[in-house]
């Protein structure tokens, strides 16, 4: 049996009673202390040491459950996403409250529709606990500031097998949707109309500007040139402190040193990387990943069960920065890629990139 102890009265015996009940957890014997000084803790069956680290708690809670996996996102950038912003409602006692932490939490969900991936995941959890008690007591005017935010939360507390294990949670209405009407302002009666004297004002007029209309998008956004891959050179490699999976990268990419993140920890060993030259898919939207910059993804091939991993590297005589191209395929890459449905040019063409005989190639059959 697992022990698992929380104050009663926190946010933290929120959050595990939300997932006990959303994971139909039965094997947990849960203690609710009425001593707020009394130390949280799990200890689970076969270990002598208990986990304090709440964060932590909940992830080894879930990996213990046989449903547990459905909040674990499988991709190791995913994880390490949804484990910086369990981390992110960690410092913020689970009751995020001021103005720039919830913007910044409003800007991310722009373009997406969960918290790590495209589906729920522990870091939806924690942060649904965590901005429930703001979203409970501020307007509908404070509300209408973070959209985005709104438009997740209001995702979140309507989807029955969530918002219902969420002890005494009843549904929030977000935006105030009452019309109000009013009477026109009463003033001095209009002069009596005088066609004449309309055509001569319609002639005083000036002629607006004409606004010229942004050029719509016809280049595909499938299109591999889209991608601007350069070759990098490893400069030192550590691992995050806080996500196992995740080495700490500087890499020379030409113009710049640039920081990036790689779930590389179970495939490749540091002395496997470091000094080494890679492919950088260099123009991906900057990324936080639990308290680490990441500017870019280093490119890597892998066997069709993903059991092992190694380096996409270049020529050995490639000078770094220069960029990597596709035979067969020419055009100026994207500044930034979008992240968008639909205009996500790198998971478009993913599937298309393979290696054959050792070489990287884009749409080449048969390649493994």
């Amino acid at each position: 049996m697992i022990e698992l102890v929380v104050y009663s009265d926190s946010q933290e015996s929120q959050i595990v009673k939300l997932l006990l009940k959303y994971l139909n957890l039965n094997d947990v014997s849960l203690t609710l202390s009425t001593n707020k000084d009394e130390e949280l803790f799990l200890k689970l069956p076969g270990e002598t040491e208990p986990v304090k680290h709440f964060p932590l708690m909940l992830e080894r809670l879930l990996k213990s459950s046989p449903h547990g996996s459905l909040l674990l996102p499988t991709d190791p950038e995913l994880k390490a996403t949804m484990d910086s912003f369990v981390d992110f409602g960690f410092k913020h006692g689970f009751n995020v409250l001021d103005v720039d932490s919830l913007r910044m939490l409003d800007n991310y969900l722009l373009n997406e529709t969960f918290f790590s991936g495209p589906t729920i995941s522990l870091a939806d959890v924690v942060l649904f606990v965590s901005v429930t008690y703001w979203t409970s007591r501020s307007k509908s005017k404070e509300r209408m500031e973070v959209p985005n935010l709104m438009r997740w939360f209001d995702h979140l507390q309507h989807l029955p097998e969530f918002a219902s294990c969420f002890e005494e949670f009843k549904v929030i209405q977000l935006f105030d949707e009452k019309l109000v009407m009013t009477e026109p302002k009463k003033g001095k009666p209009r002069a009596a109309y005088h066609p004449s004297e309309k055509a001569e004002k319609k002639k005083e007029k000036k002629e607006k500007p004409k606004v010229e209309k942004p050029p719509v998008e016809t280049r595909p956004y499938d299109d591999v040139t889209r991608l601007n891959v350069v070759v990098g050179l490893v400069k030192s490699i550590r691992k995050h402190e806080d996500a196992d999976k995740l080495y700490c990268l500087k890499i020379d990419v030409g113009s710049e040193v640039r920081s990036i993140c790689s779930g590389l920890v179970d495939f490749l060993m540091p002395d496997q990387i470091l000094d080494k030259k890679v492919c950088v898919l260099a123009n991906l939207p900057k990324k936080n990943l639990r308290g680490e910059e990441s500017n870019g993804m280093v490119l890597c091939v892998s066997n069709s069960d993903k059991s092992s991993v190694e380096l996409l590297e270049p020529p050995v005589d490639a000078p770094v920065g220069e960029r990597v191209y596709w035979e067969g395929y020419s055009g100026e890459a994207d500044e930034q890629l979008s992240s968008k449905k639909g205009k996500d040019t790198f998971a478009m063409v993913q599937k298309d990139l393979n290696c054959k005989e050792n070489v990287g190639f884009y749409k080449v059959s048969g390649a493994e």
